[in-house]
């Protein structure tokens, strides 16, 4: 889901977000629209600090579904309270995410192997975001930033929902089975053939 949402729903956000405020809002609401989205990260760590979800996979793509609901409203220069009001959504979606995300690896990652999948994890997540950045702005240039926008949106419904047909993922899957991971400071014994 990052791996294509990275650089064709969050670049083309981004980028283009200065450039519509530009032509359809009041100059101030680039720095409400970022400043919402961080409040809004704010609220979404307390909240996922306080609340254990019975399926975490869920609300965290429903969180992640914000931010191309934004975009739409972007593109469709929603008023102002409207698009501030997404961008503080979006905000506690991602952070959301990123807790229960990072959660369900650490129950189900072998302590010594964590730090390796988070790296991986990540490089495939946004390796190709800088990518997205460069060919957003280049589009916008070409087609206007409207199309872009929508683009990007329709985008990031479909991939921000795809992962639901996976089993186990509204869930985040349970923890492995004790006997298949090693516990923190312990080594596995050898196996005997």
């Amino acid at each position: 889901m990052a791996t294509v949402q990275a650089p064709a729903t969050l670049a083309p956000g981004f980028v283009l977000l200065p450039i519509v405020v530009a032509d359809a809002y009041a100059p101030h609401v680039y720095g409400l629209a970022l400043s919402c989205m961080a409040a809004g990260q704010l609220l979404g760590g307390v909240l996922a600090a306080r609340w254990t979800p019975a399926r975490p996979g869920a609300v965290s793509l429903a969180g992640v579904l914000c931010f191309p609901l934004t975009l739409l409203g972007l593109a469709l220069a929603v008023p102002e309270p409207v698009l501030l009001a997404g961008y503080s959504v979006t905000g506690a979606g991602f952070m959301l995410l990123g807790v229960y995300w990072y959660t369900a690896l650490q129950r189900v990652i072998p302590q010594d192997r964590l730090s390796v999948v988070i790296s991986v994890d990540q490089v495939g997540s946004f390796g190709l975001e800088p990518l997205g950045y460069a060919v957003a702005g280049a589009l916008a240039e070409a087609v206007g930033a409207r199309p872009v926008l929508l683009g990007a949106a329709a985008v990031g419904l479909v991939t921000s929902l795809l992962p639901l047909c996976v089993p186990g993922v509204s869930r985040l899957a349970g923890p492995l089975p004790r006997t298949d991971r090693a516990s923190p400071g312990t080594q596995r014994a050898p196996r005997t053939t």
